[in-house]
């Protein structure tokens, strides 16, 4: 059996066969046909782009992704409105407040390729770097005339 097969059975005792508790063979038989029809006609699959197998055999999957990316885009320009409406009023979307709060500190930008990264974290906190060891004493000790 495949591993398809076995996530299938694990499936439906887990979320089917266990919670229902079947006392007889009739109703373990209503309890599975319950979770088949569910599977196939409520569940979204991600397999399939996240429609139920039904929509898909009936060839419905376009026409539901379409109608789902419009609500989303919907959605999104009611935010977007939302935001904008709200925008001037925010006191934390202002130059001054995010200089008060410490957004956007020259020191909490990017350092320049080769400088020294401990400088960016003076208190300690977090990772720290060994400092850059120099090329010519990154060699063996042979070659640097040092016996072990």
């Amino acid at each position: 059996m495949g591993g398809a097969h076995q996530h299938w059975h694990r499936t439906l005792k887990e979320q089917a066969i266990r919670p229902g508790t079947p006392l007889d063979l009739e109703q373990a038989r209503a309890i599975v046909a319950e979770f088949v029809a569910h599977c196939n006609n409520a569940r979204l699959h991600s397999a399939i782009g996240y429609v139920t197998p039904k929509d898909k055999l009936e060839g419905r999957a376009v026409d539901v992704c379409r109608a789902r990316d419009q609500k989303l885009e919907a959605v999104r320009e009611m935010r977007r409105q939302k935001r904008a409406a709200q925008e001037p009023t925010n006191p934390l979307a202002t130059e001054e407040s995010k200089a008060q709060r410490g957004v956007d500190r020259p020191e909490d930008k990017a350092l320049p390729a080769g400088s020294d990264s401990n400088a960016k974290n003076p208190r300690g906190f977090g990772r720290q770097r060994p400092p850059k060891v120099p090329p010519e004493t990154n060699q063996p000790a042979s070659k640097l005339g040092i016996s072990i």
